[in-house]
């Protein structure tokens, strides 16, 4: 808490200027009174009379003036007095300029240590007299969600009243809510989930928002799972079509037999699987032609090369059937 300061009164003079500006004023009206008697504009009737409207006319602006330099005088005077005064009277309420502030924060810090005193006091009595509840559910967690709402958290609460009132929403709100979270035919995950979120926060609309939200989540990211699976099902398909042989496909032929005493020929002594497998048809306006040609092993790359090579002519891949056998 802050000092107390001894604070000796300091008296402050008016300015004279100031003090005598009643009088003044005063002595100046009676002057341009009496001015304004003397120097009365009339008819001019002849030429002296002329004249000496000329000088009175001068010396009415002479005594104009005077008074005029006169006031701008007081009137300055004046204002450099005030500013002089202002500059005096400033500082007057530093010495208590830092009271007040100082006796807020000292009866604040007390306000405080007597919440913080009573807090722990019902935080105690909580974890010894509220059994499953407390064991539950934190008493951080009772005091997060009510003290501001119920003023808990005031210099002037009831240590009894707020007992009371913590007594309430362990042994009725909190069973409660959870009876209800019991009766409301989630799956058994996010019935669990949903509970464990009360008993962390104790507000069941936010906890019943939070676990609608992560459902909605989980549902889509399944959706979307779902949904590239199907994709990419329906993406294998069309391929694994256009790896199958297009158009019809002629059986090959069975060797002839050489006759009986007939030494087989060179062709003939060829086994089947050498024949190239026939080539899938073109669309017109081209002729479809399939041939079973013997190629000695060595040539038969070039045999296909050669045969790509004839403008016009197309086919598909070659295939040596004995690979495959």
């Amino acid at each position: 808490m802050a000092e107390v300061q001894e604070v000796t009164p300091e008296v402050i003079d008016v300015p004279e200027v100031i003090g005598g500006a009643d009088r003044w004023l005063a002595e100046q009206r009676a002057r341009v009174a009496e001015a304004a008697a003397e120097y009365v504009p009339h008819e001019i009737t002849s030429a002296e009379d002329y004249r000496e409207s000329k000088r009175a006319r001068t010396q009415a602006r002479k005594a104009i003036k005077e008074v005029e330099d006169a006031r701008r005088t007081q009137v300055g005077a004046i204002k450099d007095a005030v500013r002089d005064f202002e500059a005096q009277v400033r500082g007057l309420l530093a010495p208590l300029a830092g009271v007040d502030d100082a006796y807020k924060q000292a009866l604040a810090e007390w306000e405080r240590t007597c919440v913080d005193s009573r807090t722990q006091e019902v935080a105690a009595w909580y974890a010894e007299t509220q059994g499953d509840v407390a064991a539950m559910v934190p008493f951080e967690a009772v005091w997060a969600r009510y003290a501001h709402q119920e003023k808990w958290d005031l210099y002037g609460s009831n240590l009894v009243a707020i007992e009371g009132e913590v007594a309430e929403i362990a042994e009725h709100v909190i069973p409660h809510y959870l009876d209800m979270i019991a009766g409301m035919g989630y799956e058994p995950q996010d019935a669990e989930a949903l509970r464990a979120e009360y008993l962390r926060t104790l507000d069941f609309d936010g906890s019943c928002r939070r676990i609608q939200a992560l459902r909605e989540q989980r549902d889509r990211m399944a959706e979307a799972e779902r949904a590239r699976r199907e994709r990419m099902a329906s993406e294998a398909g069309p391929r694994s079509a256009t790896d199958a042989p297009e158009g019809p496909q002629e059986a090959p032929s069975a060797p002839e037999e050489p006759a009986p005493g007939q030494a087989p020929t060179a062709a003939d002594s060829v086994p089947q699987a050498a024949a190239a497998r026939p080539m899938a048809a073109v669309a017109a306006p081209g002729r479809v032609m399939v041939f079973r040609v013997t190629v000695p092993e060595e040539r038969a790359r070039e045999f296909v090369a050669a045969m790509r090579g004839i403008p016009g002519v197309h086919g598909g891949p070659w295939h040596d059937e004995r690979t495959s056998e």
